[in-house]
């Protein structure tokens, strides 16, 4: 039987696109919370710079107070070697690099190009294994967003900008 895998990523994707600002005890009892319920895999925080997500800024005191006797797997998410040397300092159990399929959305949300990410990701990979955990690449397509422009409407003939097509 095929079994699938649900990873929680609502205290990393779901927190840092708020404009409320939540302290770093609220996150972890969110976190708690979601491992009463039975969450065994959670994108905890990402290690990113400050400026660009501000709600993300606490992550190490995250990484620092989420319960370690639960059975989970702690994800930090990470776009560059500077955050994935955050991100092993915090002991994540897993990185997670978003690779963007659209150039446009890859400039305007991660500052490089889609190239750059995936040379970005395989770096990330190689010292991630190196150092005893797993690291992960999602490819991501936006059909439309703040980012690209547009609506459900212009999304309706799109591809994401039509830039570029995902790698596997």
């Amino acid at each position: 039987m095929r079994q699938i895998e649900i990873v929680e990523v609502g205290p990393r994707d779901g927190l840092q696109n708020t404009d409320t600002m939540l302290d770093t005890a609220t996150k972890v009892s969110l976190i708690e919370r979601m491992l009463d319920a039975g969450a065994h895999r959670i994108e905890a925080t990402s290690f990113v710079h400050p400026k660009h997500v501000p709600q993300m800024a606490d992550a190490e005191d995250v990484m620092a107070a989420v319960p370690r006797d639960r059975g989970a797997s702690y994800i930090g998410l990470v776009l560059n070697d500077r955050g994935l040397d955050r991100a092993l300092q915090a002991q994540v159990d897993e990185v997670n690099v978003v690779v963007v399929a659209t150039e446009t959305f890859s400039r305007r949300n991660q500052g490089v190009g889609v190239d750059d990410m995936l040379a970005s990701w395989e770096r990330i990979a190689a010292r991630a294994v190196t150092a005893g955990g797993p690291g992960q690449r999602h490819p991501v397509a936006p059909v439309w967003g703040p980012l690209l422009g547009g609506g459900p409407a212009a999304a309706a003939g799109s591809s994401g900008g039509g830039d570029r097509s995902a790698r596997p």
